[in-house]
């Protein structure tokens, strides 16, 4: 929230909302600016839009977010769907996540992020992306390039091993990110295995911000110098 102030964020797009969690957490803690939330799965959609319904700065959409605009068959996760992926899950997450075993699979609308915030951004000046989309993070990155230009921060899940088929690592997405300009300025711990205490998933928050040591905007400055 101090991060949203400093940057005078008008405008969050909540990417993956399932029932609305993470808005209602940012009105909780003072937000007041415009929120777009998308969730693609019908359950979760039916409850998100109940909750956004007295809340005129609030909107939603049922689409899913992805690299390209298509139809494609999502797996629902059994702990409320908020698991939920479009791609398969590994036997690692299944083993420290039970509950969140897929139980169905419901096809589902995909749209690209450069496509949609045009829709959306009104006469938002600074823009904030979350995106909790259970590895699916890349294809996200991949729709979003005139985005991801121009939001002020991001705050995305990474992983620290492989829990969901095909998907990115942290570091890829650090470095997807620093070519935008967007480096990591925050970590949250997420999922973790509770045999071991060993990190699985955390959210990683990226900025805009002024660096030392010949960084800037997450290049190397060319200065010449060894």
């Amino acid at each position: 929230m101090r991060l949203l102030s400093a940057l005078n964020i008008d405008l969050v797009l909540d990417v993956g909302a399932n029932r609305g969690q993470y808005a209602l957490e940012l009105r909780r803690w003072g937000y007041v600016g415009r929120i777009v939330s998308f969730e693609p799965l019908s359950a979760p959609f039916r409850a998100l839009r109940r909750r956004s319904e007295r809340d005129d700065r609030w909107a939603v959409v049922r689409v899913a977010l992805g690299g390209r605009s298509e139809t494609l068959p999502m797996n629902v996760a059994g702990n409320a769907a908020a698991s939920s992926s479009i791609l398969p899950m590994l036997p690692l997450h299944e083993r420290v996540a039970p509950a969140a075993t897929y139980i169905a699979v419901e096809d589902v609308e995909v749209r690209r992020l450069d496509d949609v915030l045009p829709v959306y951004r009104r006469d938002a000046t600074s823009i904030f992306l979350k995106a909790d989309v259970q590895g699916y993070e890349g294809a996200v990155i991949l729709g979003g390039p005139r985005t991801l230009d121009e939001v002020a921060a991001v705050q995305i899940e990474l992983s620290l091993t492989p829990l969901y088929e095909g998907a990115p690592l942290l570091p890829e997405i650090v470095g997807q990110l620093a070519e935008h300009g967007l480096l990591l300025v925050g970590i949250e711990p997420g999922l973790a295995d509770p045999t071991t205490g060993r990190l699985l998933q955390a959210d990683g928050v990226f900025a805009r911000v002024p660096l030392e040591s010949g960084v800037a905007s997450g290049r190397i400055a060319e200065s010449g110098a060894d």
